[in-house]
């Protein structure tokens, strides 16, 4: 009975170990997927605070570094880059952007654009999983935004060349 008793607690501690290694190289996988993604990547768990996120979100916007806590909350993250000004002024003067974004945040729907000071323009993705953790990226539009401009910039002068030719 006592070999018994033996074998069975080796056998547990050996799947326990099986297991652990096997959930060690999930985590693994996943933070080496993580890492390559091309965009900045950001998780929250279901309380709201910062679990993880990638270079690549550090590298958006280098002088938040600082703000950037794990185990802090999404809402003390975003105010502190209010409070940096990390934000265009005309995104900080169109009303409680704060509010709005804290609010599409923990809904787990963010979708919108926003511009930093120093210019830039990002999309920024909020989705909320069936854990309750949300999932966030950030990616940089500048190029579009620029591309965008000088389309719309050429479509209206060949529209006002187009009309200068209707009249001739």
């Amino acid at each position: 009975a006592e070999g018994t008793f033996l074998l069975g607690t080796f056998q547990d501690i050996t799947e326990r170990k099986l297991a652990e290694q096997a959930l060690h190289q999930q985590e693994e996988t996943l933070s080496t997927a993580i890492a390559a993604i091309d965009e900045a990547f950001v998780l929250y768990d279901p309380d709201d605070r910062l679990v993880y996120c990638n270079d690549k979100y550090l590298q958006m916007l280098p002088q938040a570094k600082g703000s950037l806590v794990i185990g802090e909350t999404y809402e003390k993250i975003l105010r502190r880059f209010f409070a940096a000004g990390i934000f265009s002024q005309m995104l900080e003067s169109s009303g409680n952007l704060a509010e709005e974004m804290l609010s599409k945040h923990r809904k787990g729907e963010s979708d919108f654009e926003f511009q930093t000071v120093d210019g830039r323009w990002f999309r920024m993705i909020d989705r909320k999983a069936s854990t309750g953790h949300i999932v966030g990226f950030r990616i940089d539009i500048t190029e579009l935004k620029v591309a965008t401009e000088v389309a719309e910039t050429a479509n209206r002068t060949l529209q006002a060349v187009n009309a200068e030719l209707a009249l001739h």
